[in-house]
């Protein structure tokens, strides 16, 4: 048989197979766990930070500090602009790290309680130093759903330490102070995941240099007659279910090549401002 026919015929058989993307829903991923994936990091990008390094193998052209950036797709967010957030969750947290002296690096979590017994001393870099010689990071974990302007979303963490952590506070104290009217007249406090707010960034400086930090504004809650916007509220309430059950998690070591958004002496949370980083 001429080879054109052979071609012709197996052509005609490829495009009358029928098949379904439905029938291997998940396929592939049968042997992966909860230590397969990473939650993506929302940072923001310092001037010192390896996406406005040239010489670096995590350089983005586009990259400017100021901008806010996912870990993992690197997709860019102008910081004035900013970038729309569901929250969903929080968690303080106190991480170990290596100094930058010793050969930098993630040591362990631990949670609020058992961090805030681990003594410390500061050392001439304000930093808090354990007994073994590591440094101990107060981090604030923000857990959240970015809602890109096409409608598609991403789950995300914003860590806050530092300077950062005032923004933090000022975060979680304007959420819960966000009231709403329940038909028989009385008031209650919606979960977090009810609202959206835009997270732009500022710059900012003290003694010891100058960063970009983070800004938040309630935009608005989600609407719940809208079914676009009850999907948003279902997707973020089950990304709350699925850190608080430990099937999402935060991998501190993969943040190694990140630095921080709070300002110099501070080795989580953001993008460096300064030599005074921990890894």
């Amino acid at each position: 048989m001429p080879e054109s026919n052979i071609a012709e015929r197996e052509d005609t058989e490829l495009s009358t197979a029928v098949v379904n993307f439905e029938d291997d829903a998940g396929g592939g991923f049968e042997e992966s766990d909860k230590d397969s994936f990473a939650i993506p990091y929302a940072r923001i990008v310092q001037k010192l930070s390896p996406q406005c390094d040239e010489t670096s193998g995590d350089y983005l052209e586009e990259a400017k500090a100021g901008m806010i950036i996912n870990s993992v797709t690197e997709q860019l967010y102008d910081g004035k602009l900013g970038m729309n957030v569901i929250p969903c969750h929080f968690r303080r947290v106190f991480v170990e790290w290596n100094t930058r002296e010793n050969g930098g690096g993630f040591v362990a979590e631990y949670d609020a309680a058992n961090g805030a017994l681990i003594e410390t001393t500061k050392d001439e870099k304000k930093r808090d130093i354990t007994k073994d010689g590591t440094q101990l990071v107060d981090t604030r974990c923000h857990y959240v759903i970015i809602v890109n302007d096409d409608g598609s979303t991403s789950p995300a963490v914003i860590t806050m330490s530092s300077t950062q952590t005032k923004k933090s506070k000022k975060w979680m104290t304007a959420m819960q102070n966000l009231l709403r009217e329940r038909k028989d007249g009385t008031l209650y406090n919606p979960a977090m995941f009810a609202s959206i707010f835009s997270m732009t960034t500022v710059p900012e400086s003290n003694d010891q240099g100058n960063w970009y930090g983070w800004k938040f504004h309630h935009m608005r809650y989600l609407n719940e007659d809208n079914p676009v916007e009850v999907k948003l509220y279902q997707t973020a309430r089950a990304f709350r279910d699925a850190v608080k059950q430990g099937t999402a998690t935060i991998d501190h070591a993969a943040d190694t090549t990140m630095a921080n958004d709070a300002g110099p002496a501070t080795p989580a949370g953001g993008v460096a401002a300064d030599d005074d980083i921990g890894f």
